[in-house]
């Protein structure tokens, strides 16, 4: 049973470093705003350059938690659709800029409910309360 326990310790050090060593790799390619650049997306001007996986995941983890618009061409020109911020994108980057570890393990999850959570269940509580309240009358 302890070698059990040492090995899985074992490979998720193991891949851990793999997963720190490949997102150092420089393979990704990301638009960054420049004044000589070649790219042009609502009236500003990108370039391409090279970097990181890790500054390539970081890029659209602020993505994602900022929103973002998305333009795709339709019958009667280019249709922009904004995608709005992802509340775990959010919370993640605080979390992160606090210097609070992000936990990956489903044992890990945590027992509170959070503010969104606890505001649902008030809202539907008092929803209840209405309903009951009106076929009572």
């Amino acid at each position: 049973m302890a070698k059990k326990k040492r090995d899985v310790r074992k490979f998720k050090q193991v891949f851990t470093d793999l997963l720190r060593e490949i997102a150092q790799e420089e393979t990704e390619f990301v638009d960054v705003p420049d004044e000589e650049g070649t790219v042009c997306v609502n009236g500003v001007t990108y370039d391409k350059k090279i970097v990181m996986k890790a500054e390539r995941l970081a890029r659209e983890l602020f993505k994602a938690a900022l929103g973002y618009e998305v333009v795709t061409k339709g019958k009667h020109g280019d249709v922009v659709e904004y995608i709005p911020p992802d509340k775990w994108a959010i919370g993640l980057l605080f979390d992160r800029l606090e210097g609070k570890a992000g936990t990956v393990n489903a044992a890990d999850k945590r027992t509170t409910a959070s503010v969104a959570e606890r505001v649902s269940e008030v809202s539907v509580k008092a929803l209840n309360k209405m309903a009951n309240d009106a076929n009572s009358q």
